[in-house]
């Protein structure tokens, strides 16, 4: 092959670790997502400007401090330099927004922050589950729980097999008191 090709090889197979990190990810018991972090730090490794590799690493470290699975003094940090140095390698990603909006929300309380991260990721990908799901979550929080509800439903329509989104979309009808709709969207996800 040309030039280009060489070059194009790390990227590929840091793609394809990334996407086994997230696979890995979004399984829930501990020993799978710790497999994560693996996957995500070969994918830095076999190509230090992959910047959703960073992305992957913020999601577990951020993701892991969150919920106590990693102790929150050493991931949290990790968390951030993770993201901020995929917005210094590509911030034109909604993987790096919504990894910033959750940093924001989760760890700095900086519910602004939180907001315009998140519609900035929302206006690169408007078909990303992820940031959906997870504006969805924080509207629920804020209260909003009307515009949860859509936001929830848009996640929903990117992914309609996600037991995660569908099971969130449940909550929210219960936290917004619409417990007959609640009831209808968890006998949907069961």
């Amino acid at each position: 092959g040309d030039h280009r090709d060489l070059h194009s090889f790390p990227t590929r197979r840091s793609s394809d670790l990334y996407l086994k990190g997230r696979y890995y990810w979004w399984n829930n018991s501990p020993g799978e997502y710790s497999k994560s972090r693996d996957y995500f730090h070969r994918a830095v490794d076999a190509d230090p400007s992959y910047a959703l590799g960073y992305c992957g690493l913020n999601s577990y470290y951020g993701f892991g401090a969150a919920f106590g699975m990693l102790p929150a003094e050493e991931a949290w940090p990790k968390a951030e330099w993770a993201i901020r140095k995929a917005l210094d390698l590509d911030d034109t990603l909604a993987e790096a927004h919504l990894g910033l909006a959750a940093l924001n929300m989760v760890y700095y309380l900086d519910w602004a922050a939180t907001e315009k991260e998140a519609r900035r990721a929302i206006e690169l990908n408007p078909q990303f589950d992820e940031i959906h799901f997870m504006y969805s979550f924080f509207l629920m929080v804020m209260r909003r729980f009307d515009e949860s509800i859509i936001e929830g439903k848009r996640a929903a329509a990117c992914d309609p097999f996600s037991v995660r989104i569908s099971q969130h979309l449940g909550s929210v009808y219960y936290h917004a008191r619409r417990y007959d709709e609640a009831i209808r969207q968890y006998q949907r996800t069961l």
